[in-house]
């Protein structure tokens, strides 16, 4: 099966609980993703898939430096 790459996902305004969480293998988890375009998606994650994501957001660079505390540089400001 061919992936659907989704446009740059720009925000994620909200999160909503749903489902049963007793089953391990409900959507549990629907988060509100928006595009650069403007594009609204709703994405349920089972407790797999949020598992997972969050393990791969902290070991994203740039959100370890942000829950170490460390601020990004500022951007360089034209001249």
């Amino acid at each position: 099966m061919t992936p659907i790459l989704l446009p740059l996902v720009t925000k994620c305004p909200a999160a909503m609980l749903e489902g049963v969480f007793g089953d391990p293998n409900a959507p549990i988890l629907q988060a509100q993703m928006e595009t650069l375009g403007g594009q609204v998606y709703l994405v349920p994650l089972s407790v797999e898939a949020a598992r997972g994501l969050l393990v791969m957001l902290a070991n994203w660079p740039p959100m370890q430096d942000y829950l170490s505390g460390q601020e990004l540089p500022e951007p360089r400001k034209p001249q």
